[in-house]
């Protein structure tokens, strides 16, 4: 409760802060926005995969809620906090200052996403299915460990996601780089040690009008007693709501750090969306989309690879509004286990 109490104050701060500086300071300005992600979801998974504890068969949630600060100052200066109150429990996403040094070369040191996995860097106000991984309740415990699958794995690593630190970026709009340099424990937390994660990313565009994108990440995170490293390869084709086909693909591999053993592991996603405009009074657009994920969190295990279908429709209201629907289907590698699948839809606010 202190800690809530906490973050709401300073929140509350930062909105009288930002609104007094607006108002004595003709050179900075102040935006607000948000999102919310109201999500429903079932699972296969009940009392006779799991007879201690099952999940309930269906189930509504708050998935995202966040409320958004952004601060420019003068042409060179940008701030963001934002806070996501999701399930009730209040913790901090962004916050971050970014100082353009250059027309080439920028800094941004505070709390964001680490530069590493086009998967999650893409905002999941943009992303084409609900999910960026496998997330069927209970799933771990029927499977007896983690399933996988691509995006499964790299979170269970730590390799992804936010995390306290400061990055170097910069590019042209053909060619764009990033190093970061973090704690390594994720969310709003200190170092527990000396080492540092340390994260980058290149892309490259064929060509300036090119609808195609290149990249490439390695990331090394340090855990007590154990350093790990990742790498990925990833290719977009189109872009969010360009008509016609969108494309995101990636590919990882690496050390395991949630193994209790040394292991090597190995991903991948493909994202196929189609987007078609509608001149509807209500709808602004339609998109058909079908992903395919396979992951094997231990290249000298047996029967622990799993594969992640799921096709959807989306339909959008304008913007980033939309109401989505999936259907997860996990096959698992290993014979005794059974297909689990999951349906979830979303409704999305984004403003």
């Amino acid at each position: 409760m202190m800690r809530c109490s906490g973050v709401v104050g300073a929140v509350t701060v930062a909105f009288a802060v930002a609104s007094a500086a607006q108002a004595q300071q003709p050179d900075v300005t102040v935006s607000l926005g948000g999102r919310a992600q109201i999500q429903y979801s079932t699972t296969s998974i009940g009392e006779a995969e799991l007879a201690v504890d099952p999940p309930p068969s269906s189930t509504f949630e708050t998935r995202r809620i966040r409320l958004r600060v952004d601060l420019e100052v003068g042409d060179w200066i940008t701030a963001r906090i934002q806070p996501d109150f999701a399930q009730g429990d209040l913790r901090l996403a962004d916050a971050y200052v970014d100082f353009a040094l250059s027309d080439y070369l920028g800094l941004m040191v505070g709390q964001f996403k680490r530069s590493f996995s086009l998967i999650e860097l893409t905002s999941s106000t943009v992303f084409p299915t609900i999910e960026r991984g496998v997330r069927i309740a209970g799933l771990d415990d029927y499977l007896g460990g983690r399933p996988g699958e691509h995006y499964e794995v790299l979170a269970e690593s730590g390799y992804v996601g936010r995390d306290l630190g400061a990055s170097l970026r910069g590019g042209t709009d053909r060619f764009d780089w990033e190093v970061g340099v973090f704690n390594g424990e994720g969310f709003d937390a200190r170092d527990v040690n000396d080492d540092k994660t340390i994260a980058s990313r290149v892309s490259l565009a064929p060509a300036a009008d090119a609808p195609f994108r290149l990249g490439a990440g390695v990331v090394r995170r340090d855990t007590p007693g154990e350093d790990g490293w990742a790498y990925e390869f990833d290719a977009e084709w189109g872009a969010f709501r360009r008509p016609g086909l969108h494309l995101i693909a990636e590919t990882a591999f690496g050390d395991d750090l949630s193994a209790t053993s040394d292991a090597r592991f190995t991903g991948v996603q493909g994202i196929l969306s189609w987007f078609t405009p509608l001149t509807s009074r209500r709808l602004d657009g339609v998109e058909f989309v079908g992903r395919a994920s396979w992951g094997d969190p231990n290249g000298d295990a047996a029967d622990d690879e799993g594969v992640l279908l799921t096709p959807g429709l989306n339909l959008y209201v304008f913007g980033r509004n939309r109401i989505m629907a999936n259907w997860d289907v996990y096959l698992p590698a290993a014979d005794a286990l059974e297909t689990q699948n999951a349906f979830r839809a979303q409704a999305q606010v984004y403003f």
